[in-house]
């Protein structure tokens, strides 16, 4: 159940909390014959507003010129007739197809798939208690949008978040969630003055079109932060035995027995090491609906990087000890092929579906510089219900000039978003 606390972008559009406080205090209700059922505004939490900055000194919301209200302009005596806006119906959701293609051509090379646009209709209504304020809480309105799509900047979009109640019967904070579309832009607005008198407000119907399908929790699980990248056990790749072949492998049983994924041979520079560090550690299972992805923060550290992997097992049964999954086929494999050079970052975000590589403060595509070790498409870091088994894999080279492959300072950090399709 989406609530009345609405962010887009930097922008806060929705605050229930502020704006059922001005209506009280006004003593401005609702009633017959407008036909206006305010119970659509006391759902679950509607009375959250997360920032305890936003709250006036007195610790509580009286008026919009008394606080004063963030839209509040003294020289505008039309602000202090505008109460904000809320959510006057349930957003609808469009339901897209959801399977993401990657396109082959360019081998193991990252690629954003394809997937169709996830798109929601949403109603507000702006609350005044004169006519004369519609026009401010129009434009007041509109500027939130606007103001939050250049925040952003030309190269992205702002995110749609809101909070949302796991069950709406049981409004207790640990039932909360920060929910939302990321790079969802505002496409149209229509406005309905019609529909209720203009002493009451108006309704501003609003679609955002989504780049991605899936509704994100927006507050991510740390699962490591700033881990050093070479602890763990030094190992001798080459000495370890070699995995038996499988003369008979089962067919996959989600894909068509018709299908042959092509596989195209890269022109890379990855190689793999003689000697690693390996370093391992288990992401345990999640036990909700939907699944999840990762992010993945790399920093090269003083050294320029060179031919690091992520492998990744499905492990429903928690094991910590990568010698069970020796021979398996792991369900994520990033290679950094590299070099990369020194106090560079590279970022592989699962949630967007981008990777950027920052070095010498500028940020760039790094789509480049990562890729999977055998041409096959290129997977990104989604997780089942299972759990993971995440093994990093770093050069434990050195090379003749007495250069490391993987600096002593390097770190990764890694955050886990759930998502849901719905």
């Amino acid at each position: 159940m989406v609530n009345q606390y609405v962010d887009y972008g930097c922008c806060n559009v929705v605050d229930g909390c502020r704006s059922l406080a001005y209506l009280k205090s006004a003593n401005h209700t609702f009633s017959d014959p407008m036909c206006i059922n305010t119970d659509v505004f006391n759902n679950c939490s509607c009375c959250i507003t997360p920032d305890m900055d936003d709250y006036p000194v007195s610790g509580q919301f009286v008026s919009p010129m008394a606080d004063p209200a963030p839209w509040y302009n003294p020289d505008d005596p039309r602000s202090g007739h505008y109460f904000g806006a809320m959510i006057y119906d349930q957003w609808k959701e469009s339901q897209p197809y959801v399977r993401e293609t990657i396109d082959t051509t360019t081998g193991g090379r990252a690629k954003r798939g394809k997937l169709k646009r996830k798109e929601v209709v949403a109603r507000f209504i702006l609350l005044v208690d004169d006519c004369c304020a519609i026009d401010f809480a129009k434009a007041t309105f509109l500027n939130q949008f606007l103001c939050a799509s250049t925040a952003s900047g030309a190269c992205e979009l702002p995110s749609l978040m809101w909070h949302e109640c796991y069950d709406p019967n049981n409004c207790d904070e640990t039932s909360h969630s920060i929910r939302g579309f990321p790079r969802a832009a505002m496409t149209s607005i229509t406005w309905i003055d019609d529909e209720i008198e203009c002493c009451l407000g108006t309704i501003a119907e609003v679609t955002f079109s989504s780049e991605l399908p899936w509704v994100y929790e927006m507050c991510p699980e740390n699962i490591v932060t700033d881990l050093p990248i070479i602890a763990g056990e030094d190992v001798c790749k080459f000495c370890e035995e070699e995995c038996p072949e499988i003369e008979d492998p089962c067919a996959n049983q989600c894909l068509p027995l018709n299908i042959n994924i092509p596989k195209v041979e890269l022109e890379t520079c990855y190689c793999e090491p003689v000697s690693i560090y390996r370093n391992c550690f288990a992401i345990p299972p999640d036990g909700r609906i939907g699944e999840s992805t990762l992010k993945i923060t790399i920093n090269t550290g003083s050294g320029i990087m060179r031919n690091f992997r992520i492998k990744a097992y499905a492990n429903k049964f928690g094991f910590t000890d990568p010698t069970y999954f020796r021979c398996e086929t792991p369900c994520i494999d990033i290679a950094v092929a590299g070099p990369i050079k020194a106090n560079s970052i590279l970022e592989i975000d699962g949630v967007t579906r981008d990777i950027w590589l920052t070095c010498n403060n500028q940020k760039s595509s790094g789509r480049n510089w990562v890729e999977s070790t055998d041409g096959s498409p290129f997977s990104w870091p989604d997780i089942s219900c299972d759990g993971l088994l995440v093994c990093l894999e770093s050069s434990a080279v050195v090379t003749s000039t007495g250069e490391a492959h993987t600096a002593d300072d390097s770190t990764i950090s890694i955050e886990m978003f759930h998502r849901e399709l719905r």
